[in-house]
């Protein structure tokens, strides 16, 4: 696992801690999720982790294990979805996202994230002050929509240079008709040399 990633995920999941702790009701509205995992797969970056429930708290992890639910679609889909479940919205239904396991353990953890009362631009206000806290979210909001805009690009960039270059892309039936006809040809040539 390139040490980047794993850097990346240990970050991801204090942050997560943290935020979940500016609620004092986190832990208990987590509980009922303990013993279960969810296993996010993105197509879209190709990522998959795994959301494991211990003691009242998410932990991520790279590994996948025996999980409850697997989600897999692409980066859009996935925070559109995780925007509705942190708004309480129902987890029934989640577009562009392939839903297998357990509806029951996503309708916990909609519960629980309606059940948390979390106001972290507030809480920046209190620790940076009013101008530092609006500058970092404005900032944030920012490269948020940079990368949105970025991924966006190079997905529609990668699907037009399929879609000018398929003429270049040798497709499995044309090989496969191919090499019949060069099978027959060379039984065809073994067959005259023999007669002659």
């Amino acid at each position: 696992m390139n040490p980047a990633w794993v850097l990346a995920l240990s970050g991801a999941q204090h942050v997560l801690h943290q935020v979940l702790a500016l609620d004092a009701k986190s832990t208990a509205a987590f509980t009922p999720l303990n013993q279960r995992s969810i296993r996010v797969s993105l197509t879209q970056p190709a990522i998959s982790l795994t959301i494991e429930f211990e003691n009242g708290k998410p932990w991520l992890s790279w590994n996948g294990s025996d999980e409850d639910v697997r989600l897999t679609g692409d980066l859009n889909a996935l925070l559109a979805s995780a925007r509705a479940l942190a708004k309480g919205d129902s987890a029934l239904v989640m577009e562009g996202l392939q839903v297998e396991g357990s509806v029951g353990v996503l309708k916990a953890l909609s519960d629980a994230f309606a059940g948390l009362d979390l106001d972290v631009e507030d809480e920046l206000s209190k620790r940076l002050g009013d101008p530092a806290a609006g500058a970092l979210l404005m900032g944030l909001k920012a490269v948020y929509r940079t990368l949105k805009t970025q991924s966006d690009t190079a997905r529609e960039q990668a699907q037009e240079f399929v879609r000018h270059e398929q003429p270049w892309f040798l497709a499995r039936d044309a090989f496969e008709d191919f090499s019949d006809r060069a099978r027959r040809l060379r039984h065809r040539i073994e067959r005259l040399e023999r007669s002659l």
